[in-house]
Parts: C-alpha cells; sequence; structure tokens
C-alpha cells in the first residue's frame, strides 16, 4: 500500500513538473515559412513563436484586442529554458500581458490561426508580425530583417 502511495505521489509530481517544464520552455523546429522549411523557435508545445516589429526591448505594444489574436508567451515565475544555442538570449519582463519570455529582447507570442506545430500562418501577418528564428538580430540592433511598414 505504501509504496503503490508512493509511486502514485511520484507520477504526479512528475506530471507537474513535466507541464510546468512545458510552459516554459523555448525549443527549436521546424516550420513552413512561405513556402519553405525554416527552424523556427517554438513554444513548449512545439507551436511557432513569433515577434512584431513594433514592440520595443522589454516593452509589448500587443495588449487588449491585439493580444486575443496574438497571445503573449508567459511565465508564471522562473526563467524561460531552451536549448545550449539559445539559453544565453532567453529573458523575461513584467509587461501589460504579464510576465512575458522574450528571445533576444523581442517579446514572443504564439498565433492563433496557427491550429498544430509546423504551422506559421502569422508570417507577415500586417506587415510587422513575424515567425522568431535562431538567427533573429537582437532588438535595437538594427533591422531584424523584417518590415516594419503597416500597423496591427
Amino acid at each position: 500500500m505504501i509504496v503503490a502511495l508512493s509511486l502514485a505521489l511520484a507520477l504526479t509530481l512528475a506530471g507537474a513538473l513535466s507541464a510546468a517544464a512545458a510552459a516554459t520552455t523555448v525549443e527549436t523546429g521546424q516550420a513552413q515559412v512561405k513556402g519553405s522549411t525554416e527552424t523556427v523557435l517554438t513554444n513548449g508545445h512545439g507551436m511557432t513563436l513569433y515577434y512584431s516589429t513594433h514592440d520595443g526591448a522589454k516593452h509589448d505594444k500587443c495588449t487588449g484586442k491585439c493580444a486575443k489574436y496574438w497571445p503573449a508567451l508567459l511565465l508564471s515565475s522562473g526563467n524561460p529554458t531552451g536549448p545550449d544555442s539559445i539559453q544565453s538570449d532567453l529573458g523575461v519582463f513584467d509587461g501589460a500581458n504579464g510576465r512575458q519570455v522574450t528571445y533576444k529582447g523581442h517579446p514572443l507570442y504564439t498565433f492563433v490561426r496557427d491550429q498544430k506545430p509546423g504551422e506559421a500562418k502569422g508570417e507577415g501577418v500586417a506587415g510587422h508580425w513575424h515567425v522568431a528564428t535562431p538567427s533573429l538580430q537582437a532588438i535595437g540592433s538594427g533591422n531584424p530583417g523584417k518590415s516594419t511598414q503597416s500597423s496591427w
């Protein structure tokens, strides 16, 4: 009986830790972006992550109605984790949406129209939403490589 109870407790704890890790993890994965396969940043569930060229360093302009379409990647506590190749570029800040995860200073978001891992339907939306890739330039270092022409 004690062994069964201990095993059940261990499995419950492992599941809770696994769920917490998935919520705080940024990974790399493959997505179809405008007809080509690209390496992109993903959340712990494999969903493509995006950034907006309208955001500033540790400043999220996508709030309210915008955030319904572009949910911020949030972290309740601690620091985001990821593979060694991107770990040092991950951060978090307290913004209008909560504790939002950043990559090279860019606040990160998902897109509600992406329904499964590997989709990148948000690329180019309104001229300022783009997939976040490992090669994304740090915010404030000049053009991150995408247009900044349109508003939300």
